[in-house]
């Protein structure tokens, strides 16, 4: 936290872009995929950006967020749609920028030996735990907080 903002992970857009063209449609706002975004998990929210988008969700579908997300979740499985797609950080990002809050809460790291959120050894499937090393994920001199 800097003078009450959290530190936000950028991450390209493109690497997921399903996640962020499927967010940009269930909130009704312009998706630019060549803009930076956020990485996900771990991940530091606003609980009044969270607040905003769930006001957001329930004003455009007349029903509780929950069951918007449930509802276009299961659809894309029994249709087997990707283009729907969403993350709960995209949707979070989407919303903010579109408000024009997002750096009202949230900071960018310097581009070089900052604290990040991501570690350096993050494992995110089976094939990366062969060379995963998890002493880089806490070690105090290593770039990365968790």
């Amino acid at each position: 936290m800097r003078d009450g903002r959290a530190l936000l992970e950028p991450e390209d857009r493109a690497i997921h872009s399903r996640w962020w063209t499927g967010s940009g449609d269930i909130l009704v706002v312009p998706v630019d995929l060549s803009a930076p975004g956020m990485a996900v998990t771990p991940a530091i929210l606003s609980r009044t950006i969270c607040r905003r988008l769930f006001q957001h969700l329930e004003d455009r579908s007349n029903q509780a967020w929950a069951n918007l997300l449930l509802l276009r979740s299961q659809d894309n499985f029994l249709l087997k749609r990707a283009r729907d797609n969403w993350t709960e950080y995209s949707l979070y990002y989407l919303l903010a920028e579109h408000d024009k809050v997002l750096f009202d809460y949230h900071f960018l790291p310097p581009p070089e030996g900052a604290p990040r959120l991501h570690c350096q050894s993050s494992v995110w499937t089976k094939a990366q735990f062969p060379g995963w090393d998890p002493k880089y994920c806490f070690d105090r001199d290593t770039e990365g907080l968790s």
